[in-house]
């Protein structure tokens, strides 16, 4: 992805490792937080922990232009790794994908950034 100088472009990428790869792109450039939003934020935040529960799965942010994942408590628990533990997306690859999946896992994920 080429971003001209100056200019910011935010996207965010949700993946599910548990049983399979599964994740969803959303440009989310254009959107600017509305006093609306703000009200809602702490519900929406209580019913994303409420699913998340409730379906055993963690939730994590892939920063593409620093290369660094941002994981809930829970996803670090699904991997096995203490909190806090500094992450990039490759070391998560090489760490927790079959060697025969890795090609196809990061051609996915860059196809999805494109």
């Amino acid at each position: 992805m080429n971003l001209p100088t100056g200019t910011c472009h935010v996207t965010g990428l949700f993946i599910y490792p548990v049983k399979a790869l599964r994740g969803i792109n959303l440009d989310m450039t254009a959107q600017r937080p509305s006093p609306e939003h703000d009200a809602h934020q702490a519900f929406d935040k209580e019913l994303l922990e409420l699913a998340l529960d409730a379906s055993e799965q963690g939730a994590w942010v892939y920063d593409i232009l620093t290369d660094t994942l941002k994981w809930d408590q829970r996803t670090y628990g699904i991997f096995g790794q203490p909190v806090g533990t500094p992450l990039s997306f490759d070391r998560v690859v090489q760490e927790n994908i079959h060697p025969d999946d890795r090609e196809a896992v990061q051609s996915a994920v860059r196809s999805a950034m494109d």
